[in-house]
């Protein structure tokens, strides 16, 4: 078997392939692993945490989150933040496998069989645990590059996945970055998702990775986790649908760990009520 075919080893080819809810609307198609493939994935991801990344790098570290990533441009007030397209798919078996053969110096077939388990129909799944650790080590020369630009530019940067979050103290030019990142992603095989640039001034409030940083630098839930929330709420109270309690209480406990407090007490109180009476 070469390295570039697209075949895979027999027993790890099974995928159970659905769609999910995206938190900022419509959905994301996910590839996740039949058993055994998760188990061998978890391995790879286990062994490839243990090597030391930047620390600009967020995503696939083990005690970092995107909270973390929000964090890292608090005091910052001039933000722009970019996305990758189809990252996961865009991902070519070719670099997967360079990563295991030469960066990781595997024996051509240890390599063809890692390149085999991390990868499905020629890209990175999204359903595997270790597509975040093996997608940024594939490409960690194309980050290394950003982070570059960044410097010259005079910004902090991070990565958590896809997701890239550039900021500073003083204002710059950033249709200027955003064009020179944008060269470098094609350079390696991807493009920016354009609709997805944004640019934020001292005043705006601003969404890093699922988090809204304040003016202040304070971190917040973002306003469409809010009105998801109460919107939820509301359907279940005229509803009595009662599967919505565990969405809700779920959203409720993705605003409290970005704000580290207890929030919405007045909606908690609600759903004890409504789950006390459903007994």
């Amino acid at each position: 078997m070469q390295k570039g075919d697209s075949r895979r080893v027999k027993c790890f080819s099974e995928y159970n392939i659905f769609d999910k809810e995206k938190s900022s609307g419509g959905s994301r198609t996910i590839e996740a692993p039949c058993s055994k493939m998760k188990k061998w994935q978890r391995r790879v991801w286990d062994l490839m945490a243990r090597i030391e990344k930047p620390d600009w790098v967020i995503s696939a570290t083990k005690g970092k989150s995107y909270k973390d990533n929000a964090s890292k441009h608090r005091s910052n007030g001039y933000v722009m933040t970019m996305d990758i397209s189809s990252f996961y798919p865009s991902c070519v078996r070719e670099y997967v496998y360079r990563l295991f053969r030469e960066r990781l110096e595997c024996s051509p077939d240890v390599a063809q069989c890692l390149t085999d388990i991390c990868t499905y129909q020629g890209g990175i799944p999204t359903g595997s645990p270790a597509s975040q650790a093996v997608a940024y080590f594939a490409y960690a020369k194309m980050f290394e590059e950003i982070e570059d630009l960044a410097r010259t530019y005079g910004c902090t940067f991070t990565l958590y996945v896809d997701d890239m979050t550039f900021s500073s103290q003083d204002n710059f030019s950033w249709k200027k970055l955003a064009y020179e990142v944008d060269g470098v992603l094609h350079k390696y095989g991807h493009r920016a998702k354009g609709s997805k640039t944004k640019y934020r001034l001292p005043g705006d409030f601003k969404i890093v990775t699922g988090v809204c940083l304040a003016p202040d630098g304070a971190l917040v839930a973002p306003n469409k986790l809010r009105s998801k929330i109460v919107g939820n709420t509301r359907s279940l109270k005229a509803s009595g649908d009662l599967s919505l309690l565990s969405r809700i209480q779920g959203q409720i406990q993705a605003a409290d760990y970005v704000e580290g407090r207890r929030t919405f007490p007045g909606i908690r109180s609600e759903l004890e009520r409504i789950a006390e009476a459903a007994l």
